[in-house]
């Protein structure tokens, strides 16, 4: 777990390439898809610079678990970046089947084989606020967050609400701990509950199409 000062260093440092980015490319403030545009190039950016620094490295395979990782007294803790712009909709974080390797070591999927363990996730969110350049930036730990989350069953995959995570007074808990048998506990219930809504809309369809298929008259 990082601590309040490490905290700080990561978000100052990105504050820093941040700003340097936004000041030297060229954006069409006019685009609908800026977050896309310059997502990867700006996450390249961060990476790229945080590398040279001691103690961060950067993936050496791809789809890795984190973008960037911090290493401290023995600990290796991945971070993922994410860029937006305006951000209000229910974006991707993670598979909720990589959330699960990393606190348990064991795919549900491939449950012979063994993972990294993690007992933080941490997402660092950069949100450009208008055609200023203004931005904010969130750093926190998603294992202490899952409040803002849900589990869409469909793609696999952990979603952020925005809405209530940038627009309500939602406290980021990044504490310095995690209670796991609890992150077990909430990990299953997305799970559930993404599952179970799946499951009805499967059905729902399928009740459509019986009737529109119905050779009936």
């Amino acid at each position: 777990m990082l601590n309040k000062e490490q905290q700080k260093i990561i978000t100052d440092k990105t504050e820093e390439l941040v700003t340097e980015y936004l000041s030297n490319a060229e954006i069409d403030w006019n685009s609908k898809e800026i977050g896309h545009k310059h997502g990867e190039a700006i996450e390249s950016h961060i990476v790229e610079n945080f590398s040279k620094i001691k103690g961060f490295s950067e993936p050496t395979a791809s789809r890795e678990f984190g973008d960037l990782y911090v290493s401290h007294n023995g600990i290796r803790e991945a971070v993922n970046i994410k860029f937006g712009y305006q951000k209000h909709g229910h974006p991707n974080l993670c598979s909720l089947n990589r959330l699960i390797c990393a606190v348990t070591g064991t795919n549900p999927r491939y449950p012979r084989k063994l993972h990294e363990t993690y007992d933080s996730y941490w997402i660092l969110s950069i949100n450009v606020l208008d055609r200023n350049g203004n931005f904010e930036i969130h750093f926190y730990d998603l294992f202490q967050n899952l409040d803002v989350v849900s589990f869409d069953a469909g793609p696999g995959q952990v979603m952020l609400n925005e809405p209530r995570f940038y627009n309500t007074d939602y406290q980021i808990i990044n504490n310095g701990g995690t209670n796991m048998n609890l992150l077990k506990s909430k990990l299953f219930n997305l799970m559930e509950a993404g599952h179970q809504s799946k499951i009805k809309n499967l059905q729902q369809t399928f009740d459509n199409a019986k009737k529109v298929l119905s050779t009936q008259p």
